[in-house]
């Protein structure tokens, strides 16, 4: 099970990186899981060092079952052991993907309806240095309503004039235009939204992104990196 790390694990990981310090650690190699992430990243900011993230050092997938709720589990599930068993793999097979992760020194202060302001700088840190785009995938709305207000895949888009396709987990009342998207067996959809691509081709990229799961991989885990290696890493859990 992907399990946060504890209030214990948080002490320990501090306690860690006090003893590592001045021991010539030029970098942490890190599962991708999240108790392990959370503990290098810990490490990584009281040592001044970068974290990698490497697949195989993951310890169990639980196959279909990863990231879905109780509730979005078949109950056939819970009594069937050996179905249980049967969609459990080890990771140590599955590629690398690369990952980039920035900390910012600050960010600015939330003002309702302004949420672009927080966020689009730290995709433009992430993003910095890449190269030539093609598309930009985000977690949340590239617009709010079918008369074209602004959300937060809309702002990015017109600092970095790239194809941009917004994928959210929850509806948004005034958003009546989003495409829901409905993967692998769960039964509520993403609602997609998009700007500099037709609707349709976005939702059919999402639906076709890599992942067996409601959430396309890529977005689970840059979800668990901003959670676990956020810039204020001594907060508690």
């Amino acid at each position: 099970m992907d399990s946060p790390l504890t209030r214990v694990g948080v002490d320990q990981a501090r306690r860690s990186a006090a003893a590592l310090a001045g021991r010539g650690v030029d970098g942490i190699f890190s599962s991708p899981l999240a108790r392990c992430l959370r503990t290098a990243a810990i490490v990584g900011d009281h040592l001044r060092v970068p974290v990698a993230v490497v697949e195989a050092l993951a310890e169990v997938d639980h196959g279909a079952f990863a990231g879905l709720t109780d509730r979005e589990i078949p109950c056939s599930a819970w009594t069937s052991t050996t179905h249980w068993r049967s969609t459990i793999r080890r990771r140590s097979s599955t590629p690398s993907i690369p990952r980039r992760v920035v900390a910012l020194d600050g960010v600015a202060e939330y003002r309702t309806g302004y949420f672009a302001e927080r966020e689009v700088p730290a995709i433009l840190a992430v993003l910095a240095g890449q190269g030539a785009l093609g598309l930009v995938v985000v977690d949340g709305y590239v617009h709010l309503d079918p008369g074209g207000r602004a959300g937060l895949g809309a702002h990015l888009y017109r600092v970095i004039a790239v194809p941009v396709i917004g994928v959210a987990k929850t509806p948004f009342r005034s958003a009546t235009h989003a495409v829901q998207v409905r993967r692998g067996t769960a039964t509520r959809p993403l609602y997609v939204t998009a700007i500099g691509v037709d609707p349709d081709q976005a939702a059919a990229i999402i639906r076709g992104m890599a992942g067996t799961y409601r959430i396309p991989d890529a977005l689970r885990w840059v979800d668990a990196l901003s959670r676990t290696a956020a810039p204020r890493l001594d907060e508690e859990l």
